[in-house]
């Protein structure tokens, strides 16, 4: 005979029925009072006889119907369980239309929690499983009960939940709550679970199994990580730059400060937060506290030059206080950035302008940036952008040109330079690399884009042109360069170049197809003697 001890355990009035003929029907506690009877043997039960007997195992499958127990009717809804000592049906007894909406509206609940609640036995292997469990592991809850974790999280897996949690719940009686990273064959990946196990006991008050609720919190442990590397990354950052970096809430004091703020105060930050600088600095803060206060006050930045003695001597500091605002809009804190002008004050003796100081050293930096700009996106050689800047310019050429309808590359490639460099000197080939950048400079519009392209290579851009217009600029520009080239190289020596030319969209369409077609072209004036143009409709496409 099969008698589950967990539905015999639930307050819900449940009858079992035991093997394929219900020869046996044991009621649990809560039935027992409901029908008033004393044994859980229904079949002891004064009102017993067969038609009741014939009811209750017709249909042996999952239904609801009424049945009479002596002067008593009560609703039954049945339930078929299957497990690996065979099959029972469960019944559940109410008062008719009242049971069954209570049981549904929990069974709803326990599938809607979006979490995965289960129930193990004394031998792990699973005797319930709600919805989010079943769509976990694929399965109907009939093929999940009596099963253990083995069949669904593989061997490895399956022990070490055993060895980890469920052995110490089902054999040492404890309520653990602990995180669970398990693999998952089905999704080929590992998830991590936030895990409640407690302890099922038997009518004797003996352990006969768990009771499990896991949280799948995967993406937070995901969101965690990420957090504390960006979180370990803006610390680095912070502990490196040279300016003090410090926060403050409304009441003026310190909730963050990086490492150099820390060296300033000659203090830990653990000392010092939660303090204010007349905590810390006393009298001598007062102006600085004047001016936390100013941010609120006022809920603009406070920009302020702010001088004290610190521990390594008087320290000045140009200092800039933003407010900060919370998600509702609120202004409840500020964030500092202090940085270290004692040096600029100790030079000059006093400070008569630290604002024109402070924008002659964003000059500077400006000029520094601008120049680092021009070194990146200038040859060095001929002053032409060069082949980085035409890649981060091709996407916006093309989408002029896809507005105006038109755009047209000159490729330019000097012929015989070799012998230059080699017989005149590398002097004389960069001169010659120069000149001709000074004649297509001054030859083309302010609209082109004029490129060194690599080594003897250069590329004109031109928007708005057609290939017959830019064959023309092509030859004025051969013509212009033969003749100033004659005048720079020695008696009996000449330069030419050749030019390949291609338009977009006729020859290509995207910028990389249009210069590999103005290649071509290039190539074929190469081949017919160099000294020339050539425009791509001339070529024989492969």
């Amino acid at each position: 005979m099969v008698t589950s001890e967990l539905f015999l355990q639930l307050k819900q009035p449940l009858l079992v029925l035991n093997g394929a003929e219900g020869q046996s029907v044991q009621a649990n506690s809560a039935a027992q009072q409901l029908l008033g009877i004393s044994d859980p043997d229904l079949t002891k039960a004064p009102f017993w006889n067969p038609e009741i007997a014939l009811q209750l195992n017709q249909p042996a499958v999952a239904g609801r119907k009424e049945i009479g127990f002596g002067g008593c009717r009560l609703c039954c809804e049945y339930s078929p369980i299957s497990h690996p000592e065979g099959h029972c049906l469960v019944i559940m007894l109410s008062q008719p239309g009242s049971l069954t909406q209570d049981l549904q509206s929990f069974s709803h609940i326990i599938d809607s929690l979006g979490a995965y609640v289960y129930c193990k036995d004394n031998n792990y292997r699973y005797t319930f499983a709600n919805h989010e469990v079943c769509e976990l592991f694929g399965q109907p809850m009939s093929q999940i009960v009596g099963c253990t974790d083995d069949r669904f999280f593989g061997e490895q897996s399956a022990r070490k939940l055993i060895e980890e949690s469920d052995r110490q719940v089902i054999e040492g009686g404890q309520v653990i709550r602990r995180e669970e990273i398990v693999y998952i064959p089905p999704l080929d990946e590992y998830r991590t679970y936030l895990t409640v196990k407690k302890p099922l006991y038997d009518q004797d008050g003996n352990i006969n199994g768990l009771f499990g609720i896991s949280t799948d919190i995967s993406g937070q442990k995901l969101i965690q990580q990420q957090l504390y590397q960006s979180e370990t990354k803006l610390t680095a950052i912070l502990n490196n730059v040279g300016s003090c970096i410090f926060i403050k809430d409304r009441d003026c004091r310190f909730t963050y400060m990086n490492r150099k703020t820390e060296q300033v105060f000659g203090a830990t930050a653990d000392a010092v937060l939660g303090l204010t600088v007349l905590d810390i600095l006393g009298a001598e803060g007062e102006e600085m506290y004047r001016t936390d206060r100013q941010v609120f006050e006022q809920g603009a930045a406070v920009k302020v030059l702010e001088s004290f003695n610190a521990p390594q001597g008087e320290q000045h500091f140009w200092t800039e206080k933003v407010p900060m605002r919370n998600a509702e809009g609120e202004l409840d804190a500020y964030i500092g950035i202090a940085t270290d002008i004692t040096d600029q004050v100790e030079l000059e003796r006093k400070l008569t302008d630290t604002n024109r100081v402070l924008q002659h050293q964003v000059a500077q930096v400006t000029q520094l940036t601008d120049r680092l700009h021009q070194q990146a996106n200038r040859d060095p050689l001929t002053q032409l952008y060069n082949r980085r800047y035409l890649d981060a310019s091709r996407q916006e050429l093309i989408a002029d040109a896809s507005r105006r309808d038109q755009l047209t590359l000159l490729l330019i490639d000097m012929d015989h330079f070799k012998r230059i460099n080699d017989e005149l000197g590398h002097q004389t080939g960069d001169d010659v690399l120069q000149l001709l950048a000074d004649v297509l400079q001054q030859g083309c519009r302010s609209s082109d884009l004029v490129c060194r392209y690599g080594g003897e290579e250069f590329i004109v851009a031109m928007p708005a042109t057609t290939t017959e217009d830019a064959r023309r600029k092509a030859e004025q520009l051969r013509h212009q360069y033969c003749q100033a080239a004659f005048a720079l190289l020695p008696e009996g020596w000449h330069s030419t170049f050749s030019v390949g030319i291609a338009s977009y969209p006729q020859h290509g369409e995207n910028f990389e197809q249009v210069v590999k077609s103005a290649d071509r072209a290039l190539y074929r004036a190469k081949a017919e003697g160099r000294d020339r143009v050539v425009c791509a409709e001339l070529v024989r496409e492969e």
